[in-house]
């Protein structure tokens, strides 16, 4: 399965094969045609928020088999005039967006040679909501990063230690209880974890005490954590923080952070998995990896 993000990163399912069989005529003018297909014209693209930092939004959007570009159109309120800000021949797009704190986002899939346009339906509409001031920067001792499916997230504070890897497992459980009490706030379900999950997080854990970021230290996204440890998502979001010293502070932090609370809300998120690492200088390290 082909695995798309979500960083604060719109995340896709992926649609199966597509039979196009033609049903509509080519237009008047006979140099351009327009043909809807049946299939075709009856899919909807999937889209979904990858990230959202600054004022930067990522979009995932499933893949349609045939299609050659994806149009992306936005709007400032839900029911208001979709725009077209641009298309994209791969299955992400970025969009940077001024003066608004909420988006909205609609796709459509298309196939077109020279002769030849064909459009899908729109797909349902996905919200990109921005990230305040303080979510990417505040004051030296609590620095905050979002970048999601995309939904990722970091912060930092004071210094702590977890003596054990059973000492982290058990932070990290307690991460967990507090992550799904927080969800149950709000009407959501429960979120499980695995085994492989929280090896990748236990790695990414790790790589964020050299490089403090979604980016990892060789320079590839941090979602790639997720294909090492061959796990399938359609949804991907990381929140990162460190120098918490406890489940309660470093929850606390995030819940505090809208780009982190909104992973940690995410109803597209079923698993988590969640590290804790100790670095020599003794600063906690810690991280939640979302996936549907």
């Amino acid at each position: 399965m082909k695995k798309y993000i979500t960083t604060l990163l719109l995340v896709l399912s992926i649609l199966g094969g597509i039979t196009l069989q033609p049903s509509v005529n080519a237009n008047a003018a006979g140099t351009t045609k327009t043909v809807v297909y049946s299939n075709f014209s009856q899919c909807k693209p999937k889209i979904s928020v990858i990230s959202q930092s600054g004022n930067k939004v990522k979009l995932c959007i499933s893949k349609v088999k045939g299609a050659t570009k994806y149009k992306v159109y936005r709007a400032n309120s839900q029911n208001g005039t979709y725009k077209c800000v641009g298309s994209t021949k791969s299955n992400t797009f970025k969009d940077t967006v001024t003066g608004n704190k909420k988006c909205y986002y609609k796709v459509k899939a298309c196939m077109s040679n020279k002769k030849t346009k064909i459009l899908s339906k729109s797909s349902d509409v996905v919200t990109a909501t921005l990230p305040t001031q303080n979510q990417t920067t505040t004051k030296a001792t609590a620095n905050t990063e979002t970048n999601t499916a995309k939904q990722n997230t970091t912060t930092q504070n004071s210094t702590g230690a977890v003596s054990t890897s059973q000492d982290a497992q058990s932070y990290a459980n307690e991460v967990l209880k507090l992550v799904n009490q927080e969800r149950a706030k709000v009407g959501l379900g429960a979120l499980t974890t695995n085994a492989t999950l929280q090896k990748a997080a236990n790695k990414r854990a790790q790589e964020i005490v050299t490089s403090f970021s979604h980016t990892r230290p060789d320079g590839r996204s941090s979602f790639s954590v997720l294909d090492e440890y061959n796990i399938s998502y359609r949804a991907a979001g990381e929140n990162i923080a460190y120098g918490q010293k406890t489940p309660s502070a470093v929850m606390n932090a995030w819940m505090n952070s809208s780009g982190h609370r909104a992973n940690i809300l995410g109803s597209q998120f079923g698993k988590v998995g969640i590290g804790v690492y100790k670095a020599n200088n003794g600063l906690y390290y810690w991280t939640q990896v979302f996936t549907n």
